[in-house]
């Protein structure tokens, strides 16, 4: 049986496609700690993939926090190709509501 050798390049391009894969098992929204709990890894292998994923336009911070450990903010991640930020609903005035169009007149 011959063992095939992968470079460090295909490597992180692994560990970036099984971050999304699990990432997309959380409904597109975790922190970077539950899909590296997921995947089985430590967070330190698996947080820098994040930061190349957001760096890419693949993943985007929500702008919301959640208490880690020590008490510290950790940020969820969401997936950008499936899901959308909230204010990107209303694109066009026509979309919006009857009060929210007549809002602050």
């Amino acid at each position: 049986m011959k063992t095939k050798i992968y470079t460090q390049e295909q490597r992180r391009e692994g560990m970036r496609q099984l971050v999304l894969l699990h990432l997309k098992k959380f409904g597109g929204r975790a922190t970077a700690r539950e899909v590296a709990g997921s995947i089985g890894k430590a967070l330190k292998h698996v947080w820098p993939r994040f930061t190349e994923l957001a760096a890419a336009g693949a993943i985007r911070d929500t702008g919301e926090r959640v208490t880690g450990q020590r008490g510290r903010p950790t940020v969820i991640w969401a997936d950008a190709a499936t899901t959308a930020p909230a204010n990107d609903t209303l694109a066009t005035a026509d979309a919006a509501p009857a009060w929210f169009k007549e809002f602050g007149t």
